[in-house]
C-alpha cells in the first residue's frame, strides 16, 4: 500500500470514441470532478487512517495509552483523535496522513514491525527507496514533516524525531528536493481576458456564468485566493456617487492558524468597475446571486 484511493474513476463505454482534444479534455474534467471531496469528508478519511495506524499496534503511541484501558478492553481512541487535532488544518492534516501512511506501511512489511515503532534504520531505508523510484522531489521532506507532526500530538514511543532523525536521513531527504524545479511565476492576467470577465457579468443572460465570472472577477480585484472567497459571508454591495465598492468577510484563509485568528473575519475588499463604466459587475453579480439562492 503506497497511498490513500480517494476517487473512482467513471466508467466509459467500450466502443471506439474519436478523442479529439476538446473531448479529451473534457473526459479530464469530468475525472478529476468526480475526485472532489469536502474538507468534513477529507478530514474523516484521515482521520480513519491515523486511527488504523495507532490501533494496529496500541503500545507505539502515548495518545492511545492516554485513551486508557476499561472493563472489556483499550478504549476507543477515535474521540481522542478528534480532540487532538481541532486545530490543524484539514489540507494539512491530510497530506501529513498520506506521506506518513507510505512510511507506516512500507515499516510493516518488515518482519517484527507493527508499523508505528520507527527506527532510523527503516526511515533511511524509505527515504533511499523514495530516491531510487525517483518519486516526488518533496516526498522525503514531506515523509519527515509527517513523522515530526505527528510525534508532536500522537506520541511515538520507540522514535524520537530530534535526535533520530540523523544527518544521513536528512541527507537523503535534501538530495531529493534539490532536483525540484524552478518555480516559475504564473504571468498576469491581459486586460482583454479583464475585459471578457466583466463583460460576460454585465452582459451574458445565463446566470450561471454570470456568477462564475463574478466569483472570479471577485478575487483578481480583491486579490485574494480562491479559496478565501468560497468560505466568505457577509458578501455586501454598496455605492456613492460613480464608486461601487463589493466588501466580504472569511476566517478561512491562509493565515487563520489560531483561535483567534479563526475566530475573526478577515475583510475582502473589491472596486465594483473594472473598464465598463455604464453598468457595474459588482451590483450584477450580487442581483444574480440573490436570484440563485
Amino acid at each position: 500500500v503506497t497511498g490513500v484511493q480517494t476517487c473512482a474513476l467513471p466508467i466509459f463505454p467500450d466502443e471506439p470514441v474519436l478523442q479529439t482534444t476538446s473531448l479529451s479534455r473534457s473526459l479530464k474534467r469530468a475525472r478529476l470532478a468526480s475526485c472532489v471531496s469536502s474538507p468534513d469528508d477529507m478530514r474523516f478519511r484521515a482521520l480513519s487512517l491515523v486511527k488504523i495506524m495507532v490501533d494496529i499496534d496500541r503500545s507505539q503511541t502515548r495518545l492511545a495509552a492516554q485513551a486508557g484501558v476499561g472493563v472489556n478492553g483499550p478504549l476507543p481512541v477515535w474521540q481522542s483523535l478528534r480532540d487532538a487535532f481541532p486545530n490543524k488544518a484539514t489540507a494539512t492534516l491530510y497530506k501529513r496522513t498520506n506521506s506518513l501512511w507510505g512510511l507506516f506501511a512500507w515499516v510493516r512489511q518488515k518482519p517484527g514491525f507493527s508499523g508505528l515503532d520507527l527506527t532510523e534504520g527503516a526511515l533511511y531505508e524509505y527515504l533511499t527507496h523514495l530516491k531510487e523510484r525517483k518519486r516526488g522531489a518533496t516526498s522525503g521532506e514531506a515523509v519527515l514533516q509527517s513523522v515530526r507532526f505527528f510525534h508532536s500530538i500522537l506520541g511515538f514511543r520507540s522514535f524520537e524525531p530530534s535526535t533520530d532523525i540523523s544527518a544521513r536521513v536528512i541527507g537523503v531527504a535534501r538530495q531529493m528536493y534539490v532536483t525540484k524545479p524552478m518555480l516559475k511565476q504564473a504571468r498576469a492576467l491581459f486586460v482583454p481576458e479583464l475585459k471578457a470577465l466583466e463583460d460576460v457579468v454585465v452582459d451574458e443572460t445565463q446566470p450561471h456564468l454570470v456568477v462564475i465570472a463574478g466569483y472570479l472577477l471577485f478575487c483578481v480585484m480583491g486579490v485574494c485566493r480562491f479559496s478565501d472567497l468560497l468560505y466568505s459571508k457577509g458578501l455586501s454591495v454598496s455605492r456613492f456617487n460613480n464608486t461601487v465598492l463589493v466588501e466580504a468577510g472569511t476566517s478561512v484563509h491562509k493565515t487563520a492558524h489560531t483561535k483567534e485568528r479563526k475566530t475573526m473575519l478577515l475583510p475582502i475588499m473589491a472596486l465594483g468597475h473594472v473598464f465598463r463604466k455604464d453598468k457595474s459587475w459588482g451590483e450584477i453579480g450580487r442581483a444574480s446571486c440573490r436570484e440563485r439562492v
